[in-house]
């Protein structure tokens, strides 16, 4: 829905669950702290993916992104990802 709606629109997208709390101003804060320090050329425009939120690690194995805290990807992370997962099949049952 971010991808097909909203992509090119905004540089950051925030995804958390409707259970949490957020202080807008507080993640701008962070955003701007963020891009100053560790890309300060600009990471959408130079086509860098940016993924801020907790990251735990599976059992020796890679880490997997934690959603429950909410996450943060920039504009080129969100491209990515829709060309790198599979399509969304809501009728599809795992177990």
């Amino acid at each position: 829905y971010i991808h097909d709606n909203y992509v090119d629109d905004y540089d950051y997208f925030w995804l958390g669950g409707d259970d949490y709390g957020l202080v807008v101003e507080n993640l701008r804060g962070v955003l701007e702290d963020h891009t100053k320090e560790s890309n300060p050329y600009g990471a959408n425009e130079n086509d860098v993916p940016v993924y801020l939120g907790l990251q735990m690690p599976q059992f020796g194995r890679d880490h997997f992104c934690v959603g429950g805290p909410g996450y943060v990807l920039n504009r080129v992370t969100v491209k990515r990802l829709i060309t790198a997962l599979p399509a969304c099949e809501p009728t599809k049952k795992t177990s």
